[in-house]
């Protein structure tokens, strides 16, 4: 479960198939309530206070640090023990957090872009919410930063 303000990396998390919970509007009681609810689940936070109070009450609480992103993803990635690898088959949809299914050109036809369409090949939609996802020009930067994470994580000294 994800902090409200980390909504980036509950995004991240998604990306590379982690199942995310995220409450952008949770306060700290509902998530206290909602750790109860489910007992094991791990809470992400910068809330230093609010990890502090959580750990001590028995939740599993991991506090999120400050940095660039490469950095934070590598800190997050290393604890949870999730290898940073973008696997469009594995990754869920990063706004609901639901599997996604692979899906033909026909099947998003009138869903995306008639550009899009002709473009791309390959194509996925949310079981959940029906988000549209397809493998464009953001795989790049997606992948560039998960390389940088990769260098972090296995520690090599050029990337």
């Amino acid at each position: 479960m994800v902090d409200g303000m980390l909504g980036k990396l509950a995004r991240w998390l998604r990306l590379v198939g982690v199942r995310a919970l995220y409450y952008s509007g949770a306060d700290d009681r509902e998530i206290e309530t909602l750790l109860e609810q489910k007992p094991g689940l791990l809470f992400l936070t910068r809330d230093k206070a609010l990890q502090r109070h959580l750990s001590r009450r028995g939740f599993k609480a991991l506090l999120v640090p400050e940095g660039r992103e490469e950095d934070v993803l590598a800190h997050v990635f290393q604890r949870l023990g999730v290898e940073p690898i973008f696997r469009p088959e594995r990754a869920l949809c990063s706004i609901c957090g639901s599997p996604l299914a692979r899906a033909s050109r026909e099947d998003v036809a009138g869903l995306v872009p008639a550009r899009v369409l002709d473009a791309y090949s390959e194509f996925y939609v949310c079981t959940g919410c029906g988000q549209v996802y397809w493998l464009g020009t953001h795989i790049r930067e997606i992948e560039k930063t998960l390389e940088k994470v990769r260098c972090i994580v296995y520690g090599k000294a050029l990337c």
